[in-house]
């Protein structure tokens, strides 16, 4: 508990605690010499893992209720509540921006649901946020085909065989799938391929760059 500022001989006398978050493995860094070993070593002293939201399901149901009191407050709405195929979907995303993801989710979904209602009038209306109200969320529950439905190739498909499967990796699978396809049908543009799976084109680019799909453009 005693600092000595570099070039004075004083010691003075602290009382304090760090807390330091990252999303590395700041072990790795170090080995890989992109973070210094004695400021690794420093902070080291009590490390916590804090799961991914993916592995607590439980608290996106948690969150989520917190968020929409907070959002409704925001835009002083009387009630402001989520249907039930949202709150399932919501369930079944798999949260790649862990709990900032969920709250700018839930706040622009909460703007487009209150777009419509002129400010004097919020207060005392029920709003009720829907699927489409999120481009994301919209993306994937536009495409989820009835089990007879299903295509041979689909990811989906393998529903059927009896291995256990991650029901968020297949959606992203299938969601992967689906932007691929749609890019391919229109030659890489952008702009049609949204409007082919009626989303906006920035957050398509988003969800593009989330599961890892690009387009490459070729100079002949």
């Amino acid at each position: 508990n005693e600092i000595q500022p570099v070039g004075q001989d004083d010691i003075v006398k602290v009382d304090v605690r760090v807390i330091a978050a990252t999303n590395r493995n700041l072990k790795n860094e170090v080995e890989n010499g992109r973070f210094r070993a004695d400021l690794y070593h420093r902070l080291n002293v009590y490390p916590l893992k804090v799961p991914s939201l993916r592995e607590r399901d439980d608290d996106v149901s948690i969150l989520t209720g917190f968020f929409i009191e907070r959002v409704k407050r925001k835009l002083g709405v009387g009630q402001l509540k989520l249907s039930a195929e949202l709150a399932h979907h919501l369930n079944a995303y798999a949260w790649p921006g862990n709990v900032r993801e969920l709250e700018h989710l839930l706040n622009r979904a909460a703007l487009k649901a209150c777009a419509h209602l002129p400010m004097h009038e919020r207060h005392n209306q029920i709003v009720t946020i829907q699927v489409s109200h999120s481009d994301e969320l919209a993306l994937m529950a536009d495409h989820v085909m009835s089990e007879g439905e299903l295509p041979k190739d689909s990811v989906l498909g393998e529903v059927q065989t009896e291995q256990p499967i991650n029901l968020r990796h297949a959606l992203d699978d299938y969601q992967r799938q689906l932007v691929r396809q749609s890019l391919t049908l229109h030659d890489g543009n952008w702009s049609k391929a949204a409007k082919h799976l009626s989303v906006d084109r920035a957050n398509l680019i988003r969800l593009a760059k989330r599961l890892g799909v690009s387009v490459e453009k070729v100079v002949r």
